[in-house]
């Protein structure tokens, strides 16, 4: 449904504009109603034209009004003459109410003002018997939006003293609720602090008051009043009278809007969202509508749905937000097109590396780095933190695009700008250790930004991982409990299945880490579980294998679905004794994945326990999966005799290519199957194809000892030896060789 005036349309208002033949006018209007900075356009003269479908929204065409002001002031001088001769002669008057409306296009609000009273008084006192009741109430109706427009533009003019109005004593309808009659509306706490624009606004409350009466039109009654208490914050009066204006004006685009301002503000995004929703769907155009409807989804974790509305505000109309809020609103869609970017290599990742989807990542980094650009550039702040933060995510972005250089350049001039700004040290400390594995340098940057910041867990976090490279374990655990000391927080896990925590440096510097409660710009991917599974990591290497089960049970709680967790816990359950624990780690994780080493390692595990025949089964599928990488974790049951069979659904001999390692690994699962004659002839193929290799002499060796040949296998086992003089297994096996011989 359009847009409606107070004033209903006869054969008497046709003599004088209507607010809806008033292009200036119902653009100021509109200006009002929806406080909004887009309409601030309109309000200088622009229009803008519907656009019907939001799916295939092309961006309003704003045109710009054409005014002639040499014209209206010579039809005002025409008035004023009239005026003169005859003020208050009742074929006359009406010019007041003209010349209002003129001096209204020429935005003198003073003296538009002072012609509607000027015409409301003389209606009233002059000549009430003949009086017109849509003039009247038209000229209450433009004097109380010229107010209400002097009191959010911030004036503070004095008006010209009106004239009193003479009032009838009995009101014709019924007077509509005002805002809590019993307390004047200037006594009560208020947005509004200045006592000139209370007045204004007590008064334009009047004037609208006094239009309802003599031309009833409840809605815009309604609307109107709902503005004035919102600018009391009287938000609950507000939100009454706009769920009475909707009432009325069902698919009135203003009503929605506004419910949906109040609502955000009181924190209820939910239905914040749905009135955005419903004001968007009776005026496709407004693009306040979108950009409110984004943050409110943003708070509810709608961020994909968030970046479709910004992508719809930033393209239609870049100068509303430089109009609006410079620097920010482009610093806001950049870390939404970083967020999103991120998301979508994980996308990427999980859909077989798919190529679309790395170049929608590409363009949202690029449009990032563009927007940070802008940023920076416009932002004469070159001294606050927000200005070097800009640098920050725009190095972020140049290191997901591998522009190495970009990066390092941009963590350096934030550095320089902000040196006791610690997120930029860890920043640059990421970006040392994971392009250039200068760990040690990274190791200063970390330590730089815990100097800086004791509470930062992050800086902690990344210290613990550095150390971790370089082996200084213990000093790694140190600075993982002093991450979890300072992090509490548990966050809410990454929507894909793939690890959300990193291993190592290399991995960690592929996410957006940095995180602060004061600072929602640094969204956390890690948090206190992965600090506790970089500390298993850490204890593991220590050989406490307890307590890096402790941890990455901590790990699994949070991230249940996550396969990596479940190996881990499984190593250090196989480490610490308890095979039957890690084979139901091993269980889960082979659920979820395929993979030979996982097959290999649960293997070893069903052969402590036992259970050979399951063992033999998981060796096959080691094997049959890739044979080349089912490297020796250990070489377990060479010096053993298997009796458990072959299942007759397993491949025991999967092409191979020539590979020496895969002859090797192929050879031990024959022998560990009974094939002690294929086995032999593998490791005699895998020797033939490297010669050097003393895992090879030493496997072999202990089959040709299973086989009876002793001088052979001593042989072998010399041999190995001899290219490794510190390889313990060998001398083991040569021991037993000898002592069968004796």
């Amino acid at each position: 449904m359009p847009q409606q005036s107070l004033i209903t349309k006869t054969l008497t208002a046709q003599a004088i504009t209507s607010p809806a033949q008033n292009s200036l006018n119902v653009k100021l209007f509109r200006k009002i109603l929806l406080l909004s900075p887009l309409l601030f356009w309109e309000l200088l003269g622009l229009e803008v034209s519907s656009v019907k479908a939001v799916e295939n929204l092309q961006c309003p065409v704003i045109s710009r009004e054409e005014v002639d002001t040499n014209a209206l002031k010579r039809e005002i001088a025409n008035y004023s003459a009239t005026l003169r001769v005859y003020p208050s002669d009742l074929g006359t008057i009406k010019l007041y109410l003209q010349r209002g409306m003129a001096r209204e296009k020429i935005n003198d609000r003073n003296g538009a003002i002072d012609d509607f009273s000027q015409y409301i008084w003389y209606s009233n006192y002059n000549a009430p018997a003949f009086k017109d009741r849509q003039l009247l109430a038209q000229a209450y109706y433009q004097r109380g939006v010229l107010k209400l427009a002097m009191v959010i533009a911030g004036e503070k003019n004095p008006i010209a003293e009106e004239i009193p109005v003479i009032e009838e004593k009995n009101p014709i309808v019924e007077e509509i609720p005002v805002i809590e009659e019993e307390t004047p509306l200037i006594e009560r706490e208020s947005r509004i602090k200045d006592q000139h624009q209370l007045k204004l606004l007590e008064a334009a409350r009047s004037d609208f008051q006094q239009a309802f009466k003599y031309n009833p039109n409840e809605s815009e009654v309604y609307f109107n009043l709902a503005i004035i208490a919102s600018l009391l914050n009287h938000q609950s009066l507000a939100l009454d009278y706009y769920q009475r204006f909707i009432g009325y004006e069902t698919e009135d685009y203003r009503g929605y809007y506004h419910r949906g301002q109040l609502y955000s503000q009181w924190g209820n995004y939910a239905e914040a969202i749905k009135d955005y929703d419903l004001a968007i769907l009776y005026k496709p155009d407004l693009i306040e509508g979108y950009y409110n409807r984004a943050i409110a989804l943003e708070k509810i974790g709608g961020k994909r749905e968030a970046f479709k509305d910004y992508k719809i505000v930033l393209k239609c109309s870049p100068k509303l937000f430089l109009a609006k809020n410079a620097p920010s609103s482009y610093q806001n869609r950049a870390r939404v097109q970083l967020e999103i970017a991120d998301e979508e290599v994980e996308l990427a990742n999980l859909s077989s590396n798919s190529l679309s989807g790395y170049q929608t990542a590409i363009e949202y980094y690029n449009g990032a780095i563009k927007d940070l650009a802008l940023v920076i550039r416009i932002n004469p702040n070159y001294d606050k933190v927000p200005h070097a933060r800009a640098f920050l995510k725009r190095g972020y972005a140049h290191l997901r695009l591998n522009n190495n250089q970009g990066a390092i350049q941009d963590y350096n001039q934030a550095i320089y700008l902000q040196p006791q700004d610690a997120k930029a040290y860890v920043y640059r400390g990421l970006m040392r250790a994971n392009k250039y594995q200068e760990y040690a340098g990274a190791l200063e940057d970390f330590t730089a930004a815990v100097a800086r910041n004791r509470h930062d867990a992050a800086a902690h976090y990344h210290r613990g991982l550095v150390l971790y490279k370089l082996g200084r374990y213990q000093e790694a655990v140190d600075n993982y409990n002093n991450a979890l000391a300072q992090d509490d927080r548990i966050n809410t896990p990454s929507f894909t299945s793939r690890s959300v925590c990193s291993e190592n440096i290399r991995e960690s510097a592929d996410r957006n880490y940095f995180y602060d409660s004061r600072e929602p710009d640094f969204r956390p991917n890690y948090n206190v579980s992965c600090h506790a599974q970089a500390r298993g990591d850490a204890y593991f290497a220590l050989k406490n294998f307890a307590a890096a089960e402790r941890d990455y049970t901590t790990y699994i709680v949070a991230y249940p679905n996550d396969p990596e967790g479940y190996h881990k816990r499984a190593n250090a359950r196989f480490e610490k004794g308890d095979k039957q624990g890690a084979i139901e780690d091993y269980n889960v994780f082979l659920q979820k994945v395929r993979d030979a080493r996982i097959f290999y390692s649960r293997g070893n595990s069903r052969t402590d326990v036992g259970d050979d025949q399951g063992a033999i089964t998981d060796y096959l599928q080691s094997l049959s999966i890739n044979p080349i990488d089912v490297t020796a974790y250990s070489n377990r049951g060479n010096a053993r005799t298997d009796t458990a069979t072959i299942p007759d659904n397993v491949q025991v001999t999967p092409r191979i290519s020539e590979n020496p390692i895969a002859y090797n690994n192929r050879g031990i699962i024959r022998r560990q199957t009974g094939d002690k004659e294929g086995a032999l002839e593998d490791l005699d193929k895998a020797i033939s194809l490297n010669s050097n290799n003393p895992i090879a002499y030493n496997n072999r060796g202990v089959i040709r000892f299973d086989l009876g040949n002793n001088t052979g296998a001593l042989e072998d086992l010399n041999m190995a030896i001899s290219l490794q003089s510190n390889y313990a297994e060998a001398y083991y096996n040569r021991g037993l060789v000898k002592l069968r011989k004796k």
